[in-house]
């Protein structure tokens, strides 16, 4: 199936699966799970051993998941951590164990300027996060004034603070952002991940532009518009390869935003 397929050296199983997702008790499920395990314990990172000092904590963070915690201050951490008594960790240590944790991917956290405050415990928030402004418009939801902000993303590539804070609004964001102070957070992490992007010719910080959302091509007379190519410095690549990862892509739309002025 995928012998021709330009990425298929990445492919590390060669089972192919036939999932019915609309089938829970789908037999092939359980099989790709069992070989998903199997492929997860060739993995250099497990069976490696850790301090000790780290279980309680481990275990506590993980009782949090369960409450449909999502999103905790480093303070609150600091706190839970003091229970442990004896095995309480010291503040130079919690930092290793978040930046491991963080390697692993059982949590994040940046230890940034802005970022540093607050740790996302359960990483799948996130993406259910994004889902809420980075998605398709056949799951637009049904009042206007939001189907409005997200029709606009999907034609300009823009989006307002304030327009993503109505979208966050929405009852089921709620349990990944129950305040203010995490909403701000989440949108400091969106900026340094490139997500959101703060144009360089804009005076306006509330207003992001949105790479993965901009979908227009450039015009065909692109070189001939005002003589573009006699006052303008182009750089053009020429890929070895057919295509790149779509990361990548918007990694070099957010660059190029933050080092030259957007023209209008």
């Amino acid at each position: 199936m995928f012998s021709q397929y330009e990425k298929k050296s990445h492919i590390h199983l060669d089972t192919v699966y036939f999932i019915n997702g609309i089938d829970k008790n789908d037999a092939e499920i359980k099989r790709m799970t069992d070989q998903v395990v199997m492929f997860a314990m060739k993995q250099s990172s497990w069976g490696q051993r850790r301090p000790m000092q780290w279980v309680p904590l481990e275990l506590q963070i993980s009782n949090m998941r369960m409450k449909n915690i999502n999103i905790i201050t480093k303070e609150d951490l600091r706190n839970v951590n003091q229970l442990n008594n004896d095995l309480a960790l010291e503040e130079g240590q919690l930092n290793d164990f978040l930046l491991v944790q963080h390697s692993l991917g059982k949590l994040m956290y940046y230890n940034l300027p802005e970022l540093d405050q607050f740790i996302i415990i359960h990483p799948p928030a996130l993406v259910n996060i994004l889902r809420s402004f980075v998605t398709d418009e056949k799951f637009f939801p049904e009042e206007q004034n939001l189907k409005f902000i997200l029709q606009k993303i999907t034609n300009t590539g823009q989006i307002y603070k304030a327009d993503l804070l109505k979208l966050w609004q929405q009852d089921h964001f709620h349990q990944y952002m129950p305040d203010d102070t995490i909403k701000e957070f989440v949108v400091q992490l969106l900026i340094h991940l490139d997500i959101l992007i703060i144009p360089k010719s804009s005076h306006q910080t509330n207003m992001y532009l949105v790479p993965c959302m901009i979908k227009a091509t450039r015009p065909s007379n692109f070189y001939l518009l005002d003589n573009q190519g006699e006052k303008t410095i182009c750089l053009r690549y020429s890929l070895v390869r057919d295509s790149i990862p779509t990361a990548l892509a918007y990694k070099i739309i957010g660059a190029s935003l933050n080092a030259w002025p957007l023209k209008k």
